[in-house]
This record gives structure tokens, C-alpha cells and sequence, in this order.
């Protein structure tokens, strides 16, 4: 492999605080040379960031040096770090400015760049302590999940900052499922945030699931060997001496990381001893403390039950409300939570009350107001704010019902939190980039300006102006307060209700032209006054992408889509507020599913043209069938259509919407869903159709997805469920003034930047035009897959081991388009093929009356996560058994092995370890082994962790499932677990405190899969064995009396009358559960009503005893009603007779 080799001649530079610029005198030598043995499996990414160093981390895949070139600027790296040699290294770089950009390369051992060196290899140093500028940190909890989830909410944050710094950012805890193996943090960690980790400090705390693999008391485990954290003191505050639990400062705010699972929580333990010097010795004006397990939280878990949270709320709390503690963030439970400024409760839930509020608003600049500490400085018991981020990797709901909690929210997302002078802001943002919560801290006196935040030319003579916070309207609505350049002028000006943005009417803006707008006289609500002279430049372009989605895009407000399925089986019945879509076609009954799906498009202009369509999906059952989108003629309504009609009394043409005028018959794109958000593009006649909505010359009915012969069905969310919506981005353009005709030049030098397994990354050099580029057209084996504004493009969601091929298209704001650039092609990664044990199963089994043994079931999967055969395994037993075993995997990847014989009479523990794995042609590391060793005691029990939940059971009683189950000993919740596929896919439904549960989200005529796991507040057991259970409606029935039967029996002088009913349906079957009302008349003219229900034989006995009666007496009963839920009856007045003899 070749490389090159760097030498650098350098002088020293005239500089200035940040960036060090100044006159250039370096020579960058580079000299080819052969051989460089290592590669780069990991990193590099940055760690334990001060004023005067940072610590530089990356794994190669051979021992080699450890070498950093580093400098302020990117062609003169004169400076050089160095570090132990290995495979795994860490180097220090020390004696750095304060708030200063570094740009560096790592060296490999030939002096080559093993990795950086360009102009995204850089990050800052940390400010001066009490320095008040802008600090932005990124907060993700749970976030370990390595899937569609998490990306999601990465590429949100993204989004949302753009080319924006982030000062630092911290994990809390989960950040690695689901034992935080090293190969777990591999794809979870630095396979998933490459960029952030290369340019801003990682900080992290320990969750349960990283626990699982690390010790807090040794410090040893992947989580400690990955991360590299203070003990010394070394960022600020007191030394801890573990990297457990620490401080560190950055500019204003202290931040205070503890150990929530493993090191003591007792108020006289190390930890809280420590935390009460560390607060002692600080006089930062912000405090801000992390921990994984919550104080306050009825989300998947519970605050109230749990003894880690009850520690910490009960122990930390106090110490840190007394020295006046700003912000307090955790995760764990997997929701969104935010408190009110809160102190002083440390109790149950049940004891939160309001004057523990010391402030009930919302805390939000442009609501209630912000949340006010008095002053600047440390105050005890001042007020806090608690969060609960624990929805970065996944969602679990839970009752969300904790007085303390202003917000509670089951959605994905990420916390950013921003510290500028006296005020903090806290912005919870979900995996769209839209804004669920945000909140502002304010101490002392509102002292910050108005900041001018965005300028957006909407349209030829519109501009819409955002500022940070509410202004006043007086200052808003002069419009001598704006000036454009390049001939363009203000008429009007006018803010909007939310009173942070202004709408600006101006002179025709010219498309391409680039302008500036200045801005003077702007005052916020408190009279501070914007910056004099503040400017933005914007450019007038007239391609826009506009997303719809149901209370998010274009705006929260937005509510505008209908969805519904259809369903052939229950033709009849309306599912527009099912939570969920489905589609499916004949499974070889005959039986099909089609979903509905329309959005209001109206606010495009109609003399928009629609360059492209696409539709997102969150699905969460897929499909291998392909199902075609196809247009809709009929104009359906939501809450009225169904199989058999679009609309209230208006039938389809062909039952299903299959009629030529229900539907087009050419599809407008090919859908097979995959797991998690599925985007699928829109061909030319979908694009087509799509124009012809908004230029109105077609109605807009939307689209229906269907096959009626695809034999494997799908499910995904609708606008009605609490996931991801059903979207549809569209971009546009709008005509241009004639005039310009000259293309843009080609673009050059398109290349890749990098590949994954499932994205890639590209780049080219700035095209060029008459005018000015407006951006570019990304395609994609010939479909645009993107229009950035900038000369490089990120494209997720790809295949594995797969080829595309890439173009670039430059365009200006006449539309006029360069030629495409030659096909850059790209194969993503191939994923290797490894194996691991995901599950050994423990059981005690009898050998004879005196002896027993154990059985260990292991559970072998490929690195899809699919059963796989063949797999050699090596184990062994300990404990009151030692023995070798080996064996070989069947085709469902299990194997079982038995122990040695022990008798009935000892006890202990008989400990299975699987020693190795071994099948041709697929790699194994125990350390991705879910499960390496399991134990089981002789009475059957566990030796440590949770038994799974048996004896569980399902019915359906006509609307909802009915589970029930056995307790589990040391137990204090169970977690359901719901599939619509048997023995995988399970999804998270509901945390239950009791061994029983009603699930009401379900749909008719469905099979529904089952599995229960406990919890003790820390571990989760295995599943329990899967329960079925089927939600078939049965049609309604008419019941009636069959027989009616009546016997005397003597006793002494009385007798006892019994009426023997039968009770059958309509189709002549036995009615069980039927309650059955008669009445008796009696011989001497009085009647008796009596009532009974029917047992399995569909058969009652109603009995009257003990009545007088002489010879000749007549007893007559007769059933006047049978009833039985949604059934009827009859009516007809069966009557049976018996005389005394």
C-alpha cells in the first residue's frame, strides 16, 4: 500500500486569539513511499478537551507508534504529540492555546498520514474559565442502539446545526446495547458518529448495559478502556481519583458526572463525599450534573419503585439543590421528560406538590417566560431543571404522568443545550429535526440582545426575518429599520404572532442575485437592542423542497394528511384512526390489504413545477412482495371509507378501489419496505401526477399502495400513531425571469469521501456560472437523490456489497442545468460474516428418583442476527458438574448439552461456559457473545438475574387481549413485548407493574405474538415462551332457548323445582356464557323471576327450593330473555311445565 510522507519547514506566524492566522511561510514536502502496514479500524476521535490540551484516541489494526501532527493552520501541522506504541492509541497534545483551532493528521509508521491532515480534522480547545461566549453541547441518552433509530436522531442534530461547532458532547449511559462490548461500542459508537467524534470531545457517563461488560470498582471494561476521563482534576474541579465519577469545567459551567449503577450511592459514600468538595471548591455560575438512572421518571421505568433512581434523588439531590445545581440530566428510562424549576423533593412522586414549583410555567422565552434565578452567582435551593433524555436510540412509552414533568414525550430525539452569558437554553429536537420542548434559564436580569437568526427569501417579493426571541412590535413594524442592497427596498413590515419573526415586503428580487440585508433598531421585550448594523446575506432561488407531514412539516400546525387501510375481510368497517397502516394481498386466502394515503399540497404554488416527489414510511413489519403506488380518482374521506365504498353512500367503482375510474392503472413506483424509515422516490408519472394536483387541472385524492396478489404483507405507522408520520417531500421550482440562458460549467473532480456499509459520501469542486450556482442535482443511478446548496453530498440508507453510480448536476435560478459529470461509481462495504451466541437457555431436569442434571440450550446467530446450522460448539460445565461437551448446531442454530448426574439431595450450581464457536468461512470474538455463561441453581432458580415470567396466557374478548402470567420472585415490573410475526420482531408495548395486562391497540383479524420479560429496576430477564392469539370478531349471533326441562324432587313436605334450560345459537351450536332470565308461576298464582348463566354445555339449571305443594299443583317456567355480549336474542318465550303427582 502506498502513501506519503510529510515534512514540514515553518516560521513563526503573526496570530490573533481564535484562529492564529497569519502570513503563510510553510512548505508542505510530500514524498511517496511504499509499504505502510496498518489501517485504520477506528477513530480517531477526541477526549477529556481543556484550555491547553486535548487528548487524541484511534485503534489500528497492527501494533505501530502513536504520532499526532498538529498547528493552527491546515498546510503548516509543525507541531508533533506522541504516545505508547499498540494497537489501541492515545496521545496527549498539550501546551495549546485557550479557544483555539487546531487542525492535525495522525502519522503511521512510516511517517505517512494514517488519517487526517485535511480540513475536517480540526477542533477547539475549551475557552477560559468564566469565559460567557457561546457554549453548545449535545446531549443523546441511550443511544446505543446502532440502527435506523439512532441515525435518525443523528442526522436531526445535523441538520438542525449545520456547519455549527459543537463545543462538546455527552453520552448518557446505554450507549452501547446491549452489554457494551467493545464490538458493540465499535457499531454503535464510531461507526455511527465518525464525523463529531473527529472534531468535538466525547464525554460520557456508565449505564446499566455498558456495566454489563465494565467495573466501576476496577475501572476495567471496554466503557473505561474506550473513554478517557479526569481523575486528577486535570479539566477543573477537585480530583475524583476514578474516572467513574469527575468533574470538568468549560468556560462558565461546571459540569459533574456520577456513577448511577455501580459505585455506592450512600450520602457518606465516596461518590456523595466527593461531590460535596468538588461543589465546594467551584464558583462557576453554571452547574450542570449528568447520570445515567433518572430521579424523576414514569417513563419505562419508575422513579418511584426503582432503587438506583430512589438513591440518587434521595442522597444527590439535596447536595447539589444546596449549592444551587442549574440543570440535571439523565436518561435510562426511554422517553423525553422536563421538569418545571423545581427543589426540594426527594420524595414519591405522591409528595411532589406545588410549592416545590418555584416556577409552574413553561419556561420558554416565547411563552410564559423563561425561568428566573435571581441571581448570577451559586444560590442554594434556587431552582433546577431536570431532564430525562433517554430517547436516542429507542422509544418505550411508559405512563408519563410525573407531577414534576412540565413535558413528557414518547418520541426519538436529542437534547441541545446552549450557555451564552446569564442564560441557558435547553432544545429537545425529535428524529425529523422538528422542535418538541425547548426552555431558558435566565439568571439576573435579561442582558442579551436580540439575535438576528435567519433570512429566507419565500418568495419573488416576500422575505420572512428570525430573530432569537420576541421583540417588540413597535421596533418589528418599522420598516426603516431594514435595508437591502443591490436596488431592492423594504415597503412593509409586519410581526408575526409568535413574535420572533417578521414578515418583509420588498421591491421584485431579482433569482441568482445575492443580497444583504442590514438591520438596526431591533429590541427585544426587555428594550436590549440588536447589534447595530447586523447583516445576513440571502439569495433569492426559486427551487425549493417542501416536506408534509402531519403535525410537523411545514409547521406543528400542519394537519393536512388522511390515511387509512382497507380491508377485503371486514369490507364494511372503517380503520381512518387506526394507529397503524397495513397492506397485504392474497396470503392464499384471498384476503387483501390496501392503505390510503393523501396529503394537502395546497399551499405550493400553482404555477410551481415539480422537479421531484418522494414518500417516507416508518415501517415496523416489512415486506419482500413489491406493491405499487397508484393514484386515486375517487375522492375518498377518512373516517367513512372502506373496502366497499371511498365515501359515506358513494360505492368504488370495483370493491378494494380496483375500478379504472377509482384508481390509475400505471403505478407510479415499486415499494418493498424495509425495516425502520423507508423512503421510496416517485417516477416521472408519479412526478407528473403530483404536478397535476398543484396546477389543479387534477384533484387531489392521493394514493393508494396495493397488490392483490403479493403474498407477504406490510405494516408502518399512520399520522394518527405516536411514531414517525407519513411524509411527502416535494421539490419545486418557480418560473424565472427571462433573460438567462447560459448553463452553468460542468462540475469536476467529483470523488468519494467515504463509504460504509449502508451510506456514502461524496464531494466535488464548486461549478461555475454567468450569474451565480444555486446548487446541485445529486443522482443517483439516474434518480436525483438530493439538492444541496453546497459541493458535497451524504446518502444513507443504502444496501450492503451493493454498486451505484453517482452524478452531479449544477443549476442556476433560471433552471438552466450543466452537463451531468461522468458516473462516479461506488460499491458500499461488505458486512463480514461472523457468528455469536445470542442466548443460552438454563433447565434442571430429573435423571431418576435420586438424581437430576442440568440442560443448557444455546442459541447460535449470524451476524444478521439469523438462526444459522453447522456451527461447532465447545463447552463446558462447573460447579456441581465438570465436564467437556461439544456439539453441533441444528438448522434453527441450537444445540443443547447435558451436564454430569448430582444428586437430588446437595445443592448449588451447575455453570455452563461456551468456550468456542467455529464454522468455515465465518469469524468469531466471544466478546460479541449477547450471552458467553449462564448459571442455574439446583431448586431451578437462577443464580443471579431474573427468571422470565411463565405460566403467560392470551384472549381475546371481542376488543381487547387479555394477557395474564406468574410473578416473578424480586420482580417489580414486567415489560410486554408485541410481534405480527412469531418468535422475532418484537416492539416494546408497555411496562406493567402487575401479572396482567389489556391491550386495546389491537386490530381485527390479526395474530398477534406475545412475550413477557421482569425487571428489578436494573436487569431484564430472557423472554418468556411466546403466546399467540388471533383477534377474530365473530359475526353476531341469535340466541335461543332449545329445551326447557323441569323436575320436582320431595323434600319432606315441600318439593324443590328445577328448570333445566339448553341454550343454542343460530347456527345450532351450544351458547355458552349466555345469561338466561325466566320467570316462574307458581301454583298459587305468584311468580318468581330467577336468572342463571350457561356453562360449557350451553345448559343452566334455575332452581327454586323448598316450595309448599300439593298433589295436582302445576309449576310453570318460562325464559323470557337470553343475553350474551353482542348477541341477541330470539325472542321467543320457551316455557316447560310440571305437575305435582
Amino acid at each position: 500500500m502506498s502513501g506519503s510522507f510529510l515534512s514540514f519547514l515553518s516560521c513563526k506566524s503573526s496570530t490573533n486569539r481564535l484562529f492564529l492566522s497569519g502570513l503563510l511561510c510553510s512548505l508542505l514536502v510530500i514524498a511517496p513511499f511504499e509499504g505502510r502496514a496498518e489501517n485504520l479500524s477506528r477513530g480517531p476521535y477526541l477526549q477529556l478537551g481543556t484550555q491547553h490540551s486535548m487528548t487524541v484516541k484511534w485503534r489500528t489494526d497492527i501494533s505501530s507508534p502513536s504520532n499526532v501532527i498538529y498547528g493552527t493552520e491546515l498546510n503548516d501541522l509543525n507541531a508533533s504529540a506522541f504516545g505508547a506504541d499498540g494497537v489501541d492509541h492515545s496521545v496527549l497534545i498539550s501546551g495549546l492555546l485557550p479557544d483555539t483551532r487546531y487542525y492535525y493528521a495522525l502519522l503511521d509508521e512510516s511517517g505517512g498520514v494514517l488519517a487526517g491532515g485535511d480540513s475536517s480534522h480540526f477542533f477547539y480547545t475549551s475557552p477560559d474559565i468564566g469565559n460567557t461566549e457561546l457554549a453548545r453541547i449535545w446531549i443523546i441518552g441511550d443511544s446505543g442502539t446502532a440502527d435506523n433509530n439512532a441515525r435518525a436522531v443523528r442526522d436531526a442534530y445535523r441538520t438542525r446545526t449545520g456547519s455549527e461547532y459543537t463545543d462538546l458532547w455527552i453520552m448518557l449511559g446505554d450507549n452501547a446495547y446491549s452489554t457494551g462490548t467493545d464490538s458493540e461500542y465499535q457499531a454503535a459508537v464510531f461507526e455511527l458518529y465518525p464525523e463529531l467524534l473527529k472534531q468535538s470531545p466525547l464525554w460520557a457517563t456508565l449505564g446499566n448495559h455498558d456495566g454489563a461488560s465494565a467495573d466501576s470498582a476496577s475501572q476495567e471494561g471496554p466503557y473505561y478502556d474506550i473513554f478517557t476521563l479526569p481523575t486528577n482534576g486535570e479539566a477543573g474541579g477537585v480530583a475524583s481519583g476514578t474516572e467513574a465519577y469527575y468533574s470538568f469545567d468549560y468556560g462558565q459551567i461546571h459540569f459533574i458526572c456520577l456513577d448511577s449503577y455501580e459505585t455506592s450511592r450512600a450520602s457518606n459514600g465516596a461518590m456523595l463525599t466527593w461531590l460535596v468538595n468538588d461543589l465546594e471548591a467551584t464558583s462557576q455560575p453554571w452547574i450542570i450534573a449528568y447520570w445515567h438512572h433518572p430521579p424523576y421518571t414514569k417513563g419505562s421505568h419508575n422513579s418511584d419503585s426503582e432503587s438506583r433512581l430512589i438513591e440518587m434523588r434521595e442522597n444527590a439531590l439535596p447536595i447539589l439543590e444546596s449549592y444551587g445545581v442549574d440543570l440535571v440530566l439523565s436518561g435510562h428510562s426511554h422517553s423525553y421528560e422536563r421538569s418545571y424549576l423545581i427543589d426540594s423533593h426527594y420524595g414519591s412522586s405522591s409528595s411532589f406538590s406545588e410549592v416545590m414549583k418555584l416556577d409552574g410555567g413553561d419556561g420558554k422565552k416565547t411563552g410564559d417566560g423563561s425561568y428566573e434565578k435571581t441571581v448570577q452567582v451559586q444560590q442554594a435551593n434556587n431552582g433546577a431543571v431536570y431532564v430525562v433524555a433517554g430517547s436516542s436510540g429507542k422509544i418505550s412509552g411508559g405512563t408519563l404522568n410525573h407531577p414534576a414533568m412540565y413535558a413528557s414525550i414518547n418520541r426519538l430525539g436529542s437534547v441541545i443545550v446552549e450557555v451564552i452569558a446569564n442564560e441557558l437554553t435547553a432544545t429537545f429536537i425529535d428524529n425529523t429535526n422538528a422542535v418538541q420542548d425547548a426552555f431558558t434559564i435566565t439568571k439576573g436580569q435579561d442582558i442579551l440582545s436580540p439575535e438576528l437568526v435567519s433570512v429566507k427569501a419565500t418568495m419573488a417579493s416576500s422575505l420572512t426575518v428570525s430573530f432569537s426571541e420576541n421583540i417588540t412590535l413597535a421596533s418589528a413594524n418599522n420598516s426603516l429599520n431594514y435595508q437591502l442592497d443591490n436596488g431592492a427596498e423594504v415597503l412593509s413590515a409586519q410581526l408575526s404572532a409568535n413574535l420572533r419573526e417578521v414578515t418583509l415586503t420588498t421591491s421584485a428580487l431579482t433569482a441568482s442575485q445575492l443580497y444583504t440585508l442590514t438591520i438596526n433598531g431591533i429590541e427585544d421585550i426587555s428594550l436590549n437592542l440588536i447589534a447595530a448594523d447586523t447583516e445576513q446575506t440571502f439569495t433569492y432561488i426559486n427551487l425549493m423542497t417542501i416536506a408534509f407531514q402531519e403535525g410537523v412539516s411545514p409547521g406543528a400546525g400542519y394537519a393536512g394528511t388522511s390515511d387509512a387501510y382497507i380491508s377485503e375481510l371486514n369490507a364494511s368497517t372503517n380503520y381512518g384512526a387506526s394507529s397503524s397502516l397495513f397492506i397485504d394481498g392474497d396470503d392464499g386466502g384471498g384476503v387483501d390489504l390496501s392503505s390510503l394515503l393523501r396529503w394537502d399540497i395546497s399551499q405550493i404554488p400553482v404555477d410551481a413545477i415539480i422537479e421531484s416527489a418522494a414518500i417516507t414510511l416508518d415501517v415496523f413489519n416489512p415486506s419482500g412482495s413489491s406493491y405499487g403506488v397508484f393514484p386515486l380518482y375517487s375522492p375518498w374521506v377518512e373516517d367513512e371509507v372502506t373496502w366497499q365504498q371511498y365515501r359515506a353512500g358513494m360505492a368504488w367503482e370495483s370493491a378494494g378501489g380496483q375500478g379504472v375510474s377509482d384508481r390509475g392503472t400505471i403505478s407510479l413506483s415499486a415499494i418493498s419496505p424495509s425495516t425502520g424509515l423507508f423512503t421510496v422516490d416517485l417516477n416521472e408519472a408519479g412526478i407528473a401526477i403530483v404536478q397535476s394536483w398543484v396546477d389543479g387541472s387534477v384533484n387531489n385524492n392521493g394514493f393508494i399502495i396495493a397488490h392483490s396478489s403479493a403474498s407477504d404483507g406490510a405494516d408502518f405507522y399512520s399520522s394518527e400513531s405516536t411514531s414517525f408520520h407519513p411524509e411527502l417531500t416535494l421539490v419545486y421550482s418557480l418560473p424565472e425571469p427571462e433573460g438567462d440562458s447560459e448553463a452553468p460549467s460542468q462540475v469536476e473532480n467529483l470523488q468519494m469521501s467515504s463509504v460504509t456499509t449502508d451510506s456514502a459520501s461524496i464531494s466535488w469542486d464548486a461549478a461555475t456560472d454567468n450569474v451565480a450556482v444555486a446548487g446541485y442535482k445529486v443522482l443517483r443511478d439516474d434518480v436525483m437523490v438530493g439538492t444541496p446548496l453546497i459541493t458535497s453530498f451524504d446518502d444513507g440508507g443504502l444496501t450492503p456489497a451493493t454498486s451505484y453510480t453517482y452524478k452531479v448536476i449544477a443549476f442556476d435560478g433560471a433552471n438552466n442545468e450543466s452537463t451531468p459529470t461522468s458516473g462516479l461509481d461506488i460499491t458500499t462495504n461488505a458486512i463480514v460474516s461472523s457468528v455469536y451466541v445470542e442466548q443460552i437457555a438454563m433447565v434442571i431436569g430429573s435423571v431418576n428418583r435420586k438424581k437430576l442434571r442440568a440442560q443448557a440450550e444455546v442459541s447460535v446467530v449470524d451476524n444478521m442476527g439469523s438462526a444459522i446450522g453447522n456451527v461447532a460448539v465447545q463447552g463446558s460445565w462447573t460447579g456441581m458438574s465438570a465436564l467437556s461437551v461439544s456439539g453441533v448446531t441444528s438448522n434453527e442454530g441450537k444445540v443443547s448439552f447435558n451436564s454430569g448426574n448430582a444428586s437430588k439431595n446437595s445443592s448449588g450450581e451447575f455453570i455452563f461456559t461456551v468456550n468456542s464457536l467455529s464454522l468455515t468461512g465465518y469469524t468469531y470474538l466471544a466478546s460479541d457473545n449477547i450471552e458467553t455463561s449462564d448459571c442455574i441453581r439446583s431448586d431451578a432458580t437462577a443464580c443471579d438475574g431474573l427468571s422470565a415470567p411463565t405460566g403467560v396466557s392470551a384472549s381475546f374478548n371481542g376488543s381487547q387481549v387479555e394477557l395474564n402470567w406468574t410473578g416473578v420472585a424480586h420482580a417489580i415490573s414486567y415489560n410486554i413485548y408485541r410481534s405480527l410475526v412469531s418468535g422475532s420482531g418484537y416492539i416494546p408495548l408497555v411496562q406493567s407493574l402487575v401479572t396482567n395486562y389489556l391491550d386495546s391497540s389491537v386490530v381485527a383479524d390479526t395474530s398477534y405474538y406475545y412475550v413477557i420479560t421482569a425487571s428489578d429496576g436494573v436487569e431484564e430477564s430472557s423472554f418468556s415462551q411466546e403466546v399467540a392469539v388471533t383477534t377474530t370478531i365473530a359475526a353476531p349471533a341469535v340466541l335461543q332457548a332449545d329445551d326447557v326441562s323441569l323436575s320436582l324432587k320431595k323434600k319432606g313436605r315441600n318439593y324443590d323445582i328445577t328448570a333445566q334450560v339448553s341454550v343454542i345459537d343460530d347456527s345450532g351450536s351450544v351458547a355458552s356464557g349466555a345469561k338466561v332470565s325466566g320467570n316462574w308461576a307458581l301454583a298459587d298464582g305468584s311468580t318468581s323471576m330467577v336468572s342463571g348463566t350457561t356453562g360449557a354445555n350451553g345448559s343452566v339449571s334455575l332452581k327454586l327450593s323448598k316450595v309448599a305443594a300439593q298433589s295436582g299443583d302445576v309449576f310453570t317456567f318460562t325464559v323470557i330473555n337470553i343475553e350474551r355480549a353482542g348477541d341477541s336474542f330470539n325472542d321467543v318465550m320457551t316455557s316447560g311445565s310440571v305437575t305435582v303427582p
